[in-house]
């Protein structure tokens, strides 16, 4: 019986919060009884300062039509620069407790103009008043006045953010799991994020974490800077502060620690995460998408190429593009790229039908004024891929139809040859039959000094097309197309990347096959890799080959431990490392791409 009363007076309490919170938030936090607050509130510091005066200056030295005309001029002052100033449109939720710019400068002009506008018409009013007498007391009475309206204003407006937050607090019934976090550095970009956490209830910033010992006798915004350098100092924050992530305001802070404090917090269960652009990002987007956790590909790359886009512009625009191998990874990316560059007509080449539908779906989606065809064909088929240049006639071939996986190939070596080969031949033939401006075949590293078929048959192609292109420069031949080979190594997130293999043996449980303890490879994002196959087209006007800078070169076993912390388990205790032994035509050690 106990127990039903007290459950009853416990949901009483609650629906009360509940009502209190919406009453207070959708009536009280409005925009017009904020205005007459602060009206109120400088009414209210001028008449305690009128008061505080009188108490302990001498009664000749006041004059009651004095404090008449200050009042009403606060009031009617007050009452306008708030309204310049736009203080009442404050939205509170999502501001911070630190002191705006524009507070400040909205009570120094308020005390002025009260205090200008007030001693003019106490001198137009009584013109014996002695000037000496009122300017000091004039002086005495507006510094006071600033003091007492600023720390007010200050002080209303803490309990506005604080009672807004509460507001929207939700249901009081639901509780949401706090994560205590740490963000990195203390520069501009960790306060701001600092500053949009601390309005985001799933995470509770502890402070921030430095590795200049000098910086942790210091705080920011209220939160200390901890001093963090090596395991040790990690572990005392998870013990003392209960820390569960650390994250990070920017890619390079991350890509400077991804050997050091990243690492070490990873093997001590620490997430490593990552926030969104500051620039970017509100607090409804950070609320909605949150911070996320880091990925491999965030400790492979280095800075992304910033590349001027504006040839490529002008090069495609209003003409037809044909890409071919459009439904793989390497063709769908070109295909979105070409999509937003206000070309004329854009042709989707490939032999995958499910594929090829998908990219179809996701362009008509994504660039619904955009003109163009997928075509199903094979590239080795001549009667189809010249029907495809007959009824086109593309300007541009971005050539990224391949086989490139080296133990099917090394099993399947006459597909290889057909495919890479003789497709390449194919459709280089036709650009030069056609008058296509320029072609770029899409080549690999693998090409370099070739130990397997999939590498020596886009050897063998390179090796035609780069021919073909001298001899029309040397006029052994007719023709106008300008012959352009890129080649670069492995790309994240491309169907044949090692990652989608590690990720899914991680998630059976291990364990994770590695060839050989000493293999290494080089990695460029899958957009990064197209957009500088576009910028090569564009600068290309000659025969050459591209050859793109990949970066440092990374141990695959490394990158396998590394996941296997990211996905928060232990290497080689919860998710075993076997070494399979290199694979037929598989290099060793990857040292140059050229």
């Amino acid at each position: 019986m106990n127990y039903e009363k007290q459950n009853r007076k416990n949901k009483l309490k609650i629906e009360a919060q509940k009502l209190l919170q919406k009453r207070l938030f959708q009536n009280f936090i409005d925009r017009r009884y904020i205005l007459l607050f602060d009206t109120l509130l400088g009414t209210l510091s001028a008449l305690l300062v009128g008061l505080c005066v009188g108490w302990v200056a001498p009664a000749s030295f006041i004059d009651k039509s004095y404090f008449t005309i200050t009042i009403g001029v606060a009031f009617i002052s007050t009452l306008l620069t708030s309204y310049l100033f736009r203080t009442y449109k404050q939205a509170f939720r999502f501001s911070s407790l630190d002191i705006s710019t524009r507070t400040f400068w909205y009570t120094v002009c308020n005390t002025l103009s009260v205090g200008i506008l007030s001693t003019t018409i106490l001198l137009l009013v009584n013109a014996e008043v002695n000037l000496k007498v009122l300017l000091l007391h004039s002086l005495l009475f507006f510094l006071l006045f600033f003091i007492v309206f600023f720390f007010m204003t200050v002080l209303s407006r803490a309990c506005f953010i604080i009672l807004a937050r509460w507001g929207t607090a939700g249901d009081p019934t639901t509780t949401k799991v706090t994560t205590f976090v740490v963000i990195y550095g203390t520069n501009e970009e960790s306060v701001a994020l600092a500053n949009l956490l601390e309005r985001n209830r799933n995470y509770n910033v502890v402070g921030f974490c430095s590795q200049r010992r000098h910086e942790s006798t210091f705080t920011i915004a209220g939160k200390p800077i901890l001093y963090v350098s090596s395991q040790k100092d990690v572990a005392i924050l998870i013990k003392r502060y209960g820390v569960r992530a650390i994250i990070f305001s920017n890619k390079d802070d991350l890509f400077a620690e991804r050997n050091g404090l990243v690492e070490v917090c990873l093997a001590l269960g620490v997430s490593a995460m990552l926030a969104p652009e500051i620039e970017k990002t509100t607090p409804t987007l950070l609320a909605e998408q949150g911070v996320r956790h880091i990925n491999i590909e965030d400790l492979l790359l280095r800075d992304e190429i910033k590349l001027d886009m504006t040839p490529v512009k002008q090069l495609y625009t209003g003409k037809t593009i044909l890409v071919t191998g459009a439904a793989g990874s390497i063709g769908s990316e070109i295909a979105r790229q070409v999509a937003g560059l206000d070309i004329k007509h854009l042709v989707l080449f490939d032999n995958a039908e499910t594929p090829l539908h998908n990219i179809r779906l996701e362009l008509q989606k994504k660039f619904p004024n955009l003109q163009f065809s997928p075509i199903i064909g094979d590239v080795r088929s001549k009667e189809r891929v010249d029907m495809v240049f007959r009824r086109f006639h593309p300007h541009i071939v971005l050539h990224a139809a391949a086989y490139k996986h080296v133990p099917l190939m090394e099993e399947n070596p006459c597909e290889a040859i057909l495919v890479n080969c003789m497709g390449t031949q194919n459709i280089a033939d036709h650009c030069l039959k056609y008058g296509v401006e320029k072609m770029v075949m899409i080549s690999t590293d693998k090409a370099v000094n070739p130990t397997n078929v999939m590498g020596a048959t886009k050897r063998s192609a390179e090796m035609y097309v780069q021919a073909l292109g001298h001899a029309i420069e040397e006029g052994k031949i007719e023709g106008k197309t300008i012959f352009l080979t890129t080649r670069f190594g492995n790309v994240l997130g491309s169907q044949g990347s090692v990652f989608h293999l590690f990720r899914e043996q991680i998630a059976n449980g291990g364990p994770i096959t590695v060839t050989h303890p000493d293999i290494t490879r080089y990695f460029m994002s899958i957009r990064e890799a197209c957009r500088l196959v576009l910028q090569a087209s564009a600068l290309g006007d000659t025969t050459r080959i591209f050859v793109f800078e990949m970066g440092e070169p990374h141990k695959i076993v490394d990158l396998a431990r590394n996941m296997i912390r990211l996905a928060r388990l232990i290497p080689d205790e919860q998710i075993k490392i076997e070494y399979t032994g290199l694979r037929p035509g598989e290099k060793n050690l990857r040292r140059s791409t050229r």
